[in-house]
């Protein structure tokens, strides 16, 4: 295949785009600058770079059935727990933080989901599970995540939801049939390692920025911003304050 370096071809031919406004060059393979394809033979700009730009989120969860559990090495540590429970199809569908001394827990799990519509149950048991709050999320729309993360593009999720909340102590249905809309936004920073707790290295990882902004009485009010560390086979490794504490199987 014949293959001809841009540069060098308007050395030799400087009076062709000179000579006349219909004049036409003709190249017959590829075209390279520096060594690097630019136009490939088919006449199509080669991005050198696609392949280094974005990353496939669901490629960093894990492929088969696990439990992994994160604690809040940070501020709490042995005493607030999250487990992340995954089916090996993409992101958790199910996630459980705990509150151990306090007996207090937070149990929200995937119902139902489709393209473009979500069902979510999140339960609150507090004091041994004396006293219980079930909240239901019955989304409206519905825009997940892109599976393609670009290097410092922000990638966005939408959602829209009725919330019913029930006690099980009041009849408190204060937010009962209240719209909801929620905006997470991801944007992938680039790869990294992680060490675990005993030594061993993580060398298949991304760092990503994750923010939820959230719509109460027509105003937003944003979270923080956390960078979290997601690998290969085990999705959620740093969360938020909590770190990788367990994989159960």
């Amino acid at each position: 295949m014949n293959k001809h370096i841009l540069a060098t071809s308007l050395l030799l031919f400087p009076t062709l785009c000179l000579a006349s406004s219909d004049a036409i060059l003709n190249v017959e393979g590829e075209i390279q600058v520096n060594g690097k394809t630019v136009i490939n033979s088919q006449g199509k700009l080669v991005n050198q770079n696609l392949d280094k730009d974005f990353i496939s989120l669901s490629n960093y969860f894990p492929n088969s059935v696990k439990v992994v559990t994160l604690d809040n090495l940070k501020n709490y540590p042995d005493v607030e727990e999250q487990s992340f429970f995954y089916d090996g199809t993409g992101m958790p569908n199910k996630a459980v933080r705990r509150f151990i001394a306090k007996f207090y827990s937070i149990e929200r799990e995937i119902v139902q989901e489709n393209d473009n519509y979500k069902h979510i149950r999140e339960v609150h048991n507090t004091d041994a599970e004396t006293s219980s709050t079930t909240i239901e999320n019955f989304y409206t729309l519905y825009k997940p995540f892109s599976d393609k993360l670009y290097l410092y593009t922000p990638n966005y999720q939408v959602e829209v939801y009725k919330e019913v909340r029930q006690k099980t102590e009041t009849d408190d249905l204060f937010y009962k049939n209240h719209l909801k809309r929620k905006i997470s936004t991801m944007t992938y920073l680039g790869k990294t390692s992680y060490t675990k707790r005993d030594g061993t290295s993580l060398s298949d990882c991304i760092l990503i920025s994750e923010t939820t902004s959230k719509n109460f009485n027509n105003s937003f009010d944003t979270d923080d911003t956390y960078n979290n560390i997601l690998c290969k086979n085990y999705g959620y490794v740093s969360y938020n304050n909590f770190e990788l504490l367990k994989v159960e199987e």
